[in-house]
């Protein structure tokens, strides 16, 4: 008798891989889990259990389909959350004020030497995106 529930044991299966995705789908667009039990003749909780991830999990939950303005939306406020982190964060703030950000420490002695042309882009993108218009001290 386990062994008709062991994982891997399709022919016990209630539902198609088929029929996975397209519950997915449904419920993604708003279907009800009650109006998908109707619809596919099987218990709440194997709809339940389907469009949360939980079984079947080898085939991949829907992505959303976004619209240009929501993509244009949702980076807007990722740079407003950005400037946010950025004006509340001193070290972090300090950092991007620098001629120079470098991953590697500099001896005390060492000549200060100016970051090359892809890494000065990068600072100059980064402070004109964030309105860090701030020219470093001398």
């Amino acid at each position: 008798m386990t062994q008709h529930f062991r994982r891997g044991n399709h022919y016990a299966a209630h539902l198609t891989p088929e029929q996975v995705v397209e519950i997915r789908r449904k419920y993604a667009e708003g279907y009800t889990q009650g109006e998908l039990v109707k619809e596919y003749d099987v218990g709440l909780s194997t709809i339940a259990r389907c469009v949360r991830g939980e079984t079947w999990r080898h085939i991949a939950m829907p992505r959303p389909e976004l619209t240009e303005e929501e993509l244009t939306s949702a980076a807007q406020a990722s740079e407003e959350r950005m400037r946010i982190l950025i004006a509340n964060d001193p070290v972090l703030s300090a950092q991007l004020q620098t001629p120079a950000l470098s991953a590697a420490p500099v001896p005390a002695n060492a000549p200060e030497s100016p970051p090359d042309d892809a890494t000065q882009r990068a600072i100059d993108d980064i402070r004109k995106r964030y309105g860090l218009n701030v020219t470093p001290p001398k």
